[in-house]
């Protein structure tokens, strides 16, 4: 059976049908003919080590190897969550590259893909360090801490270095949640442009500098001493202590031993302000300035009583022992905090109860020798008021044991006998003379010639 067309049934249809489909593929044949060959290139990633809230940089490369141009779309990921779906034309025989930002806000370890790709694996801490600077003797490390808590420190593990001195980790709290600091190793003191104490009165290992954009409540550092740096200062392994500044002067911070290594010693101290921590032992330089003998008559005996001011010329605090020596004896200590280039006043005593001359000598001061006869060390009758005190000025000597000054505290004696008591012989005599005297001008001399004979 035929239809009106001339042709069989049904083929009216199929021919329509022949027809659509010519004409969706002579539209569709030139997109196939001049399909774009869109190759990915790869992917880099600026950093991935970073801090908590910092930028990594991702950055992708496409090239068009077809013969016309085309469209292509980028799909950046973050633990296969999109951050970014840039699409780009690219002409034919050419490329095009896409960067994108990406951030974290938790620490952890993170993958970042593009377009199904893994581009890199990105690890965030609450703060992270890397050198800027480093030559022989100055190390610079850039510390970025964001998204921190502000009542916890932020915390780094530090490059390793092969200098004698260095840093092993940083801890620091400012208060605030995001902040930078630069941190500067000196292995050499005379390149480092703050003051320092004199070489006179320390032996460095290593100072550090910090520069904060936020204020340093505490800052715990670790540090490593090669043995040879410490063999090379005659330095004994406890002696190595941090110091941070006060003004001019400098305290000493509680420093402890936290690892021994075959090579190295590591150390570890807080501080509580300053930007410059110096690393080694300053030494106080203690002298007696002036001292001050007191004598008192007591019930047994007379109290002698040295004073004096003691003072340092370094600029770190220490504890003095201070000590009187009497004949050589040490008879009296006492323990004397002095601070960092300043003084204090110091007060030993000493009971006599025997005559006798008596060699006193305060630390290292000059001794001063005293006499004392029997009738000076004196009696009180029970009751009775019992000290009076005779203020002697500090002696002038002229520095030999030899030559102590000698100080006369009321009388003296000599050739061992009492002055009072020679004194008084010497009288009696002067008293004979002169009766003598007065006779013979009385008498009868005679003529001159028994004067000349006399």
């Amino acid at each position: 059976m035929t239809s009106g067309t001339g042709l069989p049934d049904g083929w009216g249809y199929r021919i329509g049908a022949i027809c659509i489909a010519v004409v969706v593929c002579s539209a569709l044949a030139p997109a196939v003919t001049a399909n774009p060959g869109m190759s990915f290139r790869g992917t880099t990633v600026s950093e991935t080590t970073v801090a908590v809230g910092e930028n990594v940089t991702v950055t992708s490369t496409v090239k068009n190897a077809g013969s016309s141009g085309g469209g292509y779309t980028f799909e950046f990921e973050r633990d296969g969550v999109d951050f970014a779906e840039p699409r780009v034309s690219v002409p034919s025989q050419e490329t095009r590259t896409v960067s994108r930002n990406v951030s974290f806000g938790e620490p952890g370890t993170y993958e970042v893909t593009v377009n199904d790709e893994l581009a890199a694996v990105v690890t965030v801490q609450t703060a992270r360090a890397r050198i800027v600077a480093e030559n022989e003797t100055r190390r610079r490390i850039d510390v970025r801490a964001n998204g921190t808590s502000q009542s916890e420190s932020a915390t780094v593990d530090l490059p390793q270095t092969s200098a004698a001195f260095g840093l092993e980790r940083w801890s620091t709290r400012t208060g605030q949640s995001a902040f930078r600091q630069e941190l500067t190793v000196y292995s050499n003191r005379s390149v480092v442009p703050e003051t320092l104490p004199s070489s006179t009165d320390s032996t460095l290992l290593g100072v550090l500098t910090v520069n904060s954009t936020a204020t340093v409540e505490q800052s715990t550092v670790q540090f490593r001493v090669e043995r040879s740096a410490l063999a090379n200062s005659s330095l004994s392994r406890d002696e190595v202590v941090m110091y941070q500044p006060n003004g001019t002067t400098w305290d000493r911070l509680e420093t402890a031993v936290v690892a021994e290594r075959s090579d190295a010693v590591v150390y570890e101290s807080t501080a509580t302000r300053g930007s410059t921590y110096v690393v080694g032992t300053i030494d106080p330089n203690v002298d007696v300035a002036s001292t001050t003998l007191r004598s008192a008559v007591t019930e047994n005996g007379r109290l002698l009583t040295f004073e004096a001011v003691l003072n340092n010329t370094a600029p770190v605090a220490t504890e003095h022992n201070s000590t009187l020596l009497v004949n050589g004896e040490q008879v009296n200590e006492t323990r004397v905090s002095i601070p960092g280039a300043g003084e204090s006043s110091v007060s030993l005593s000493y009971r006599v109860t025997e005559p006798g001359i008596y060699r006193l000598v305060l630390d290292e001061s000059d001794p001063v020798r005293i006499s004392l006869g029997q009738s000076e060390l004196g009696t009180v009758e029970s009751g009775a008021v019992t000290e009076t005190t005779t203020e002697t000025q500090e002696p002038t000597v002229d520095g030999s044991d030899e030559n102590a000054s000698e100080q006369a505290l009321l009388s003296s004696t000599v050739f061992g006998l009492e002055v009072q008591y020679l004194l008084g012989g010497i009288g009696v005599a002067l008293l004979l003379f002169l009766g003598i005297l007065l006779i013979l001008s009385g008498t009868d001399v005679g003529s001159s010639d028994d004067i000349d004979q006399f």
